[in-house]
Formats: structure tokens, C-alpha cells, sequence
């Protein structure tokens, strides 16, 4: 069967799909971490730098976790966004050194697979077979279909069952 090629790299899209999307989602909630100590800094020193870092922080992480969830590609946009402006805002205030350039390639790097694996998901959506992809499944709703259509010998023998006396009585 033709269809049955179709839903095996779909089905392997999909399932690389979740795989990476668990990954981000780690991502995301290590970057939480990152927020609540943002946070727990701006509570007990006050600045402004730990305020709008704190801010990018929660944005960049609801936003891919939303992202995530939804399946919505301005989400991730605004995910990806938040972790560029979050990288830039960490090499300006520690500094430009090898670990901040690797963190900023790896966010980057994920930032941009989520908008791919969005964009792909609600492709996938779209294709017939979605979310399974199941060939076993569609060969099985094609035979439900070919079970309920009827032969015209089986057709004009149900019209004179449905059209002929009941009882031998009635003629």
C-alpha cells in the first residue's frame, strides 16, 4: 500500500517530534530555576536588573512551555525571543566567556527547533492518519466503508423483502 510509506515517516517525524519536545520542555523548566533565583535576588537586593530579568526569565519559560502545549508558533516566537534577550542580558553582566557562549548556541539552537517541531506538528495535523499514523488503522476504516456498501443483487433483494407481503394470507 501506498499510504503505508506515508504513515511510517510520519509517524517517525512525529515521535522525533515528542522526543525533542521533551528535551525543550527540561530546558524550560531548568530556565525556571533560573527565574526563581531572579527572583528570590530581587527580593532581597531590589534592583532593577534582577526585575527585568526576572521578567524575561518567566516569559521566555511560559512561553515555551505554552508553546509546547499549544503547538502555537507565536509562542515559540516569543520563547525564542525571550531566551535571545535572556542570553544577551547574562554575557552583559557576567561577561563574554566560553560557558555563556555555549549556553547562548545551545538556547538558540532549541529556541529554533521548537518553532521547526511547531510548524511541523501542525503539518502533521493536517495529513490523513494524524496522530497515529497508523497503517492497520486506515486499512480497517477503508474495509468498514467497503462492509457497508451493498451489491445491487443484495439491493433489489431487500427492496422486494421490504415490499412483499408478510404472510401468504395477504395474497
Amino acid at each position: 500500500m501506498d499510504f503505508e510509506v506515508e504513515y511510517t515517516k510520519n509517524r517517525t517525524q512525529m515521535n522525533r517530534i515528542k522526543k525533542e519536545d521533551k528535551i525543550f520542555f527540561i530546558t524550560c523548566a531548568a530556565n525556571l530555576i533560573f527565574f526563581l533565583f531572579s527572583a528570590f535576588l530581587l527580593i532581597s537586593s531590589g534592583e532593577k536588573n534582577y526585575l527585568i530579568s526576572t521578567v524575561v526569565y518567566l516569559t521566555s519559560s511560559a512561553g515555551g512551555v505554552l508553546s509546547l502545549y499549544k503547538r502555537n508558533t507565536v509562542l515559540a516566537v516569543i520563547s525564542s525571543v525571550g531566551f535571545f534577550s535572556e542570553m544577551m542580558m547574562i554575557m552583559l553582566m557576567s561577561g563574554f566567556s566560553l560557558f555563556t557562549f555555549a549556553l547562548f548556541g545551545v538556547l538558540i539552537g532549541f529556541s529554533v527547533r521548537n518553532i521547526m517541531n511547531v510548524r511541523m506538528y501542525q503539518w502533521l495535523q493536517q495529513q490523513d492518519g494524524f496522530p497515529y499514523f497508523e497503517p492497520k488503522q486506515k486499512i480497517y476504516e477503508m474495509n468498514k466503508v467497503q462492509w457497508n456498501i451493498k451489491d445491487p443483487y443484495t439491493l433489489e433483494k431487500e427492496r422486494h423483502e421490504k415490499n412483499a407481503a408478510r404472510h401468504m394470507d395477504d395474497l
